[in-house]
C-alpha cells in the first residue's frame, strides 16, 4: 500500500514555552499532564475556530507539544480557494493570492518580492 502526499504552502512556528524547566519537579505529575492536556485542547479549540467561515483562508492550523516547545503547522488553502474567501469576506478588493507569483516565491526562497497584490 503506497502513500501519496501533497506539498502544501504553509508555515510552521515553534514557541519556546518559558518557566517549563523542572515543572516536574515542582508539581505533581498528574497536575502538569492535566494542564497540558487543557492547553492542547483549549489551542486545538482555537485552531478550529480561526479555520471557520467562508472568508478564511488557512485550511488548518495544527498544535502540537514537543516538551517545552509548542509547534504550530498551518497550512493555506489552495489559490482559487483562499481568492474565493477573500471575495466571500470582502477583502478582495484588498488583495488576491497570484499563483505565479507563489510559485516564484517557493523556488527562489521568498526573494521576489510579495505573493499579494
Amino acid at each position: 500500500m503506497s502513500t501519496t502526499f501533497t506539498m502544501r504552502r504553509g508555515a510552521i512556528a515553534l514557541i519556546d514555552v518559558l518557566g517549563f524547566k523542572g515543572i516536574w519537579r515542582r508539581h505533581p505529575e498528574e497536575a502538569v499532564i492535566r494542564s497540558m492536556q487543557a492547553l492542547l485542547d483549549a489551542s486545538q479549540d482555537d485552531a478550529r475556530l480561526a479555520t471557520k467561515g467562508a472568508g478564511n483562508v488557512i485550511d488548518f492550523i495544527a498544535p502540537v507539544f514537543l516538551s517545552d516547545t509548542v509547534a504550530f503547522g498551518l497550512a493555506a488553502k489552495p489559490v482559487e480557494q483562499a481568492n474565493a474567501a477573500l471575495e466571500a469576506s470582502g477583502e478582495a478588493g484588498l488583495f488576491e493570492f497570484d499563483e505565479h507569483r507563489l510559485a516564484l516565491l517557493s523556488h527562489s526562497g521568498g526573494e521576489t518580492g510579495h505573493a499579494a497584490s
